[in-house]
């Protein structure tokens, strides 16, 4: 892996015995940066059979031509990891005369740079499909979803019969994206009579502002401190599958996410996701029949879904069944990768 030095986000000594890591020193002036990199990867380029690359931007296409000029017999694949708001960009442009223009422009330039992709994927059917019909990504793009593979098998029935009734909610709390505030925001409209027996576990790094909120609710509303939990951030995987392993739901509110890991491995464990309809939640909830699915950004809509899922006996066993079972299957690392391998040595013929 050739990636960018970075104290804030170092690799896990687990990573780091697995992959072959060659970091570059980051520089004051980012264009250099850039350019180290492309001197790298050029300097690697008759090493590497396959090229994977993300995102699609425009420095991730300008090192797919140059690794493709170096060695014109290698492979490129790009992941896109696109959500449904950069999708709704392409298809509709951005407002205004001139950055249409800017756009338009940028586009061309990414446009001749991407014949050295010879594909690209995105992690939600609804993407693909309609990626399929621009020129740009035509008879080259796929769904190749995220997956999950926890190194150890469970006994999904023993999980579930020693489910407790907490509701967690995984990522970096008070962030835009995530939308976390919408689910604290949601408990205060609960009678405690309806949220009594519950815990509310929020498990990640908070901002300020969002610690903020969290104290100002609970002064206001001091019957939620014995229900509402801040875990903090948890890297160890164990802690948090025990996490998983005890919660009957997993609330993901996101504005937009190009896939939520979060749910994946929380349905592994049989968490059901009262989540955002976002397109690759619908696909890892069969369009909503493994759990609850929401529009974006609806406080009432949340509130009366938290009030039906708290409900006495609501949590549903066999959807839970049903979920870690589609994620052995359909979310498997293993069969996905299997499925990017065949599809590989198509491009390589």
């Amino acid at each position: 892996m050739l990636y960018v030095k970075s104290d804030a986000i170092p690799p896990t000594p687990e990573y780091s015995e697995q992959v072959e890591l060659y970091a570059v020193e980051p520089s004051r002036f980012r264009p250099w940066t850039y350019v180290r990199l492309l001197l790298e990867l050029g300097r690697m380029s008759g090493g590497i059979d396959v090229l994977n690359i993300y995102h699609g931007n425009f420095f991730s296409l300008l090192a797919a031509s140059v690794y493709k000029l170096l060695n014109p017999k290698g492979l490129v694949y790009c992941k896109l990891d696109m959500s449904h708001l950069e999708l709704e960009l392409i298809l509709k442009g951005p407002a205004g005369a001139f950055a249409s223009l800017a756009y338009r422009l940028k586009r061309f330039l990414k446009y001749c740079l991407s014949s050295a992709v010879d594909f690209f994927s995105v992690e939600a059917v609804q993407l693909a499909e309609e990626l399929r019909g621009l020129p740009f990504y035509k008879n080259r793009i796929y769904y190749i979803p995220n997956g999950f593979c926890p190194g150890l098998p469970i006994n999904i029935e023993d999980v579930i019969e020693k489910k407790e009734n907490i509701v967690a909610t995984i990522g970096r709390l008070g962030s835009y994206p995530k939308n976390t505030e919408l689910f604290l925001k949601a408990l205060t409209r609960l009678n405690p009579s309806e949220a009594g027996q519950w815990k509310f576990l929020f498990v990640g790094e908070a901002t300020k502002q969002f610690n903020g909120e969290v104290e100002e609710i609970l002064r206001i509303n001091p019957w939620l401190r014995s229900s509402i939990s801040l875990a903090g951030q948890v890297n160890d995987r164990s802690e948090l599958f025990k996490i998983y392993s005890k919660a009957k739901y997993i609330c993901m509110p996101s504005r937009w996410e190009s896939f939520c890991l979060v749910i994946l491995e929380g349905m592994y464990f049989g968490c059901l996701p009262i989540a955002t309809g976002l397109p690759s939640v619908m696909d890892m909830t069969n369009k909503g029949e493994l759990g609850y699915v929401l529009k974006s950004d609806n406080e009432a809509e949340l509130v009366g879904t938290l009030r039906s899922a708290l409900a006495e006996n609501r949590y549903d066993r066999s959807r839970a069944r049903l979920a870690h079972e589609i994620v052995e299957t359909k979310f498997n690392w293993q069969n996905i990768c299997a499925e990017l391998e065949r599809i590989m040595e198509k491009y390589a013929c």
